[in-house]
């Protein structure tokens, strides 16, 4: 353990120097360079080997003459560390996820499932970089629960202006199964465009038993495209009118892209309007400084209220949406800022 922290430690370093000490006045110098390959699954006579196969597959995709060595070996597989001469370091281009919670891009239930996408996200990577991957394979993690999932990792090298990104967060309520497929067809259809390209989407339980939306896309950043609920209410059929208030405001700006879902939550005895959105390109939302005692005092006030709004603010009140506020209730107001 102590040998892996040196050797990333060097690594690291090596490429903050070659960052960070550049000519002013001349062509940058060409300097050693590091890539780190983890938890590769063995293939061939041993590690070592598989490192020189390694080492001769990233010369022949990038045109730059190359060392690799195996750094470690174990049942969950092969680490590899690349030497190579270059004035930068290679901009890496992979499906691997290390940020957000723990399992984050673990999301197949199985193998199987897995290698059955593996061929189209080669072909997606393809398409994007101009070659192919470095690598590619399925590996797996067990869960909180116990359970063995899977991730697709697709790796290579390109410089472009989207990354494969991730994005996860919390859906509210318990969706049924039906309404589940709903939602994972919807953010596909919806969200694959000239901003985002949409891979994946799962909707199941990530960590201690929340349901979790994640999606893997082609984007600019991480975490563009999240749920979130924008009126808690004490009934569906409260969360219907809520739900006509959403499609109205969509009506008016078909701009912006947004999927409404009123979803049951016995788990607050009530009923979700829950929104997913990309959020770096949606409406600003504000909330009441009024505070109201019941859903029926808030549904009265609001359109008043909002109207109120309207004559103070030089944004561009679009409508709003009573929602729970602790003991209480507020208003959800959503704004179209002038610079849209």
């Amino acid at each position: 353990m102590k040998s892996f922290y040196i050797l990333s430690a060097k690594v690291v370093l090596l490429s903050f120097v070659c960052l960070s000490h550049q000519p002013l006045f001349a062509d940058r110098e060409v300097r050693g360079q590091g890539y780190f390959a983890r938890k590769v699954p063995p293939s061939g006579a041993n590690c070592h080997e598989q490192a020189k196969e390694l080492g001769r597959r990233f010369t022949m995709l990038t045109g730059l003459a190359a060392s690799a060595s195996c750094e470690s070996s174990g049942e969950a597989g092969h680490d590899f560390l690349i030497r190579y001469e270059a004035s930068e370091p290679l901009e890496v281009l992979t499906s691997a996820t290390e940020i957000g919670f723990p399992g984050q891009g673990y999301e197949f239930s199985s193998k199987a499932e897995c290698e059955r996408e593996l061929p189209g996200d080669v072909e997606v990577f393809r398409s994007k970089a101009g070659q192919e991957p470095l690598l590619s394979f399925c590996k797996s993690q067990e869960n909180y629960y116990g359970r063995v999932r899977w991730a697709l990792i697709v790796e290579g090298f390109a410089k472009l202006e989207t990354k494969n990104a991730w994005a996860s967060s919390l859906f509210p309520g318990l969706p049924k199964s039906e309404l589940v497929a709903q939602v994972k067809s919807d953010v596909k259809s919806t969200f694959t465009d000239s901003v985002t390209d949409v891979r994946h989407v799962f909707l199941q339980d990530g960590e201690h038993g929340h349901l979790r939306l994640t999606v893997n896309y082609y984007g600019r950043y991480d975490e563009q495209l999240k749920a979130f609920s924008i009126a808690s209410i004490g009934s569906m059929a409260h969360c219907l009118v809520a739900h006509n208030e959403m499609e109205r405001i969509k009506n008016q700006t078909s701009s912006v892209k947004t999927l409404n879902y009123c979803v049951d939550n016995p788990y607050d005895n009530g009923a979700d309007l829950v929104i997913v959105a990309d959020v770096t390109r949606w409406y600003s939302l504000r909330q009441s400084a009024e505070t109201f005692k019941s859903y029926d005092e808030c549904a009265t006030a609001r359109a008043p209220l909002l109207d109120v709004y309207r004559s103070n603010y030089p944004q561009q009140i679009l409508g709003g949406f009573c929602t729970e506020w602790g003991s209480n209730w507020k208003i959800n107001i959503l704004e179209l800022s002038s610079s849209r």
